[in-house]
């Protein structure tokens, strides 16, 4: 039978406190023991389950903590200060602990359940949507430990033979695993949708060409019947509602044309990703563009944003975008405290709100930028001197 998932706290020191909880946060077991060495310590742990996250209340992570985590390969969760008491009283309940170590070994391991809340709830409302509940904790292992998509999780657990879900697992395997293939399948999801909304424009486009092609049959039915009842002044009103007509079936003609032509574009696209670098658009850096854009560019950490025209500029947009460590790229040179690539030195493959480029021409603008902020800090230190 397979062993359930667990989190665990653990306060190291000569006595060494230990705290195991399930995945629904209740505790499970605490203890603690004098000179306590790790490969008991490892064997008592995994008595009680498969270890999925380690939590310590210091922000920087004991080195009895790293070792043990790294041997049972769960995740560590530390906060960015350390944890003070009154944090901790409000995360323990005083009959778990007998002593001081299994108290902070108890904060330790509700510090780690806090963070995970968010997300284990998220795996669990995903799942119920797929109706995949029966891999709840195999999904829940792979998100955590290898911080990828959930949807991504699920794949590689149902369909691990295929060829790019091979690929992915292999990266992921590694001592250091490379996370861009699963970055990458996300930007590729998010193209798949962007598809699936042109698609049922399309279809939107199409049912209403129909439409008016049906309307118009029937009109001319209409009017021929009436024709040889009424004079010229009639033939007239009939030859201006067909021209009107044939105007506006030219029209959607030529939107449902245009719309083929993106589409053609975004596979072109798609195609082209193995060898490319994915480039986010935006018009301008206004707030209220970037808050509608960004619901389906899911502008993300280190991403590369195209700006058209970056003097048009919300600070709020530019304070997201360098939380998010973006790099732009536009024509225009604005100084707004990022790193900004010249375009005209970067061929792209553009259409709609992406657009394609070799990651060998991004990281050679890269490489100038960097040399032109070493020889301006460099004169500004030798004006200094």
């Amino acid at each position: 039978m397979r062993q359930p998932l667990i989190i665990v706290g653990i306060d190291p020191g000569t006595t060494v406190g230990v705290a195991v909880l399930d995945l629904n946060g209740k505790v499970v077991k605490t203890f603690s023991h004098r000179e306590y060495d790790l490969s008991s310590l490892i064997k008592d742990i995994t008595g009680f389950g498969r270890v999925l996250a380690v939590g310590t209340d210091k922000a920087r992570v004991p080195g009895f903590v790293e070792t043990f985590a790294i041997k049972v390969g769960a995740k560590i969760l530390s906060p960015r200060e350390d944890l003070a008491f009154d944090k901790k009283r409000m995360l323990v309940e005083d009959e778990h602990s007998k002593n001081s170590h299994e108290f902070d070994a108890i904060a330790s391991a509700m510090f780690a359940y806090s963070e995970l809340l968010q997300l284990l709830s998220k795996i669990e409302v995903t799942l119920k949507k797929l109706k995949k509940e029966n891999l709840a904790e195999k999904v829940t292992e792979l998100v955590v430990k290898k911080e990828i998509p959930i949807k991504l999780a699920v794949e590689i657990i149902e369909t691990p033979e295929e060829p790019v879900i091979k690929d992915i697992r292999k990266s992921l395997e590694k001592e250091v695993p490379d996370k861009s293939i699963a970055r990458l399948y996300e930007k590729n999801e998010a193209l798949k949708d962007e598809l699936s909304f042109l698609k049922k424009r399309f279809a939107d486009v199409e049912k209403l060409m129909a439409h008016l092609r049906n309307e118009n049959i029937n009109m001319l039915q209409r009017e021929e019947k009436i024709l040889n009842k009424r004079e010229n002044p009639v033939l007239e009103h009939k030859n201006q509602r067909i021209r009107f007509l044939e105007e506006q079936l030219s029209a959607k003609d030529s939107a449902a044309e245009a719309k083929d032509a993106q589409i053609e574009k975004l596979y072109e696209l798609i195609g082209k990703l193995k060898d490319k670098v994915l480039i986010k658009k935006l018009e301008t850096l206004s707030f209220d563009e970037f808050k509608a854009k960004n619901k389906l560019l899911n502008i993300c950490d280190y991403d590369l944003v195209y700006v058209k025209r970056p003097e048009i500029i919300s600070q709020n947009t530019v304070s997201y975008l360098k939380e998010k460590n973006v790099t732009l790229i536009s024509e225009k040179k604005v100084k707004i405290g990022m790193i900004m690539l010249d375009k005209n030195k970067i061929p792209m493959f553009e259409t709609g709100l992406f657009a394609l480029a070799d990651a060998k021409d991004i990281a050679e603008e890269k490489k100038k930028g960097d040399v032109i902020s070493r020889i301006v800090e460099d004169y500004r230190n030798s004006k200094i001197k």
